[in-house]
């Protein structure tokens, strides 16, 4: 942990929403710095605190700067990092990490993650993770209290005794590419090459299954069958929800469509998540920037196995994410802040 100890600088090549910015240059504010990726679900969860944090207290002298690791390659590109900040409505300063400069200053090892820095240039807090949003908001208000006593401050976004759920363990974060995934059908990686799957009959949870032709890549599985839309990348997982992150070869491209099933079914709207459409009967992604996708919203938690059947050879499946109860729980409270409810 840092608290306690000197800050390093902002040491990056790019900026968004702001000019370049020092530490040193901010001494008579509160810096708080927030380690994120835009594909990352813990992080998008987080943003509407920011958001409203950032509101709150930059005209009484705090300085919120979003520092950009990005996790896939894609997300090195500033136009991605860009649109994703106009979609979650972020109009502080973002410096973009690429080099991982910040990130390894820090000895950072998660996303997200954030250090509250006080006049002096001390991290004075430092929180692993999403959560903990009352006891972050009043470590803000007792930094700010220090450079004005007589600040006046809200009170915090989250009130004590929030509604919590039951959590059962979930199928852990998955990742695609050879580097860091776990491939259950019995053909295996063969880095960058084309590998043709079969079929299985049974599918051990926490592992990805193929079906065609997949090209093994570092970070993801790009398609590279006929285009006949019978070939799929698939999972048996626990859970109440599902994400992936997506790409595309070549983006921008034409929108792509990846056809979505959960336990060798459609899924119906009740359980489609925000990014699938549900017409005549079939559920579906258009796939039309490289992102997380949000795939299913289950009422309950459950086990089930989850297909994305790929007609294109621009699909690529980088890693899916899965949520439990006081996840969803999050998700809606993070819904209600952005709206303002």
């Amino acid at each position: 942990m840092f608290e306690g100890l000197k800050a390093p600088e902002i040491d990056v090549a790019g900026w968004l929403n702001s000019p370049p910015l020092r530490l040193k240059d901010l001494r008579d504010r509160v810096v708080l710095l927030n380690i994120w990726d835009y594909t990352c679900i813990n992080c998008i969860r987080s943003l509407p605190y920011l958001s409203e944090w950032h509101r709150r207290y930059h005209p009484l002298g705090l300085s919120l700067i979003g520092v950009h690791c990005p996790e896939f390659d894609f997300a090195r590109d500033s136009r991605n990092v860009e649109r994703a900040a106009r979609r979650f409505g972020l109009d502080y300063a973002i410096a973009l990490d690429n080099d991982f400069r910040v990130w390894n200053a820090y000895a950072n090892r998660y996303w997200p993650r954030q250090f509250l820095i006080d006049r002096r240039g001390v991290v004075r807090y430092d929180h692993i993770g999403e959560g903990a949003w009352r006891q972050s908001e009043l470590k803000i208000q007792e930094l700010l209290a220090e450079i004005y006593p007589a600040v006046s401050v809200p009170k915090p976004v989250e009130p004590e005794g929030r509604e919590r759920a039951i959590c059962y363990p979930v199928t852990a974060e998955l990742y695609a590419g050879y580097q860091r995934g776990r491939l259950g059908s019995p053909e295996g990686y063969r880095p960058n090459q084309v590998v043709d799957y079969r079929e299985v009959d049974r599918c051990v949870d926490g592992f990805l299954y193929l079906r065609g032709r997949w090209l093994n890549l570092a970070q993801c599985l790009q398609h590279a069958g006929s285009g006949s839309g019978r070939d799929w990348i698939g999972l048996r997982y626990h859970a109440v929800s599902v994400n992936a992150v997506i790409s595309t070869v070549g983006w921008p491209s034409m929108p792509l469509e990846v056809e979505v099933k959960q336990d060798g079914r459609y899924l119906d709207a009740e359980i489609a998540g925000e990014d699938v459409l549900v017409e005549r009967g079939r559920s579906f992604l258009l796939v039309e920037e490289p992102r997380m996708y949000r795939l299913v919203r289950n009422p309950d938690f459950g086990y089930h196995i989850l297909q994305l059947f790929a007609a294109s050879e621009l699909f690529r499946l980088h890693a899916f994410t899965f949520g439990g109860r006081q996840a969803a729980l999050e998700e809606r409270r993070a819904v209600s802040l952005r709206s303002g409810g």
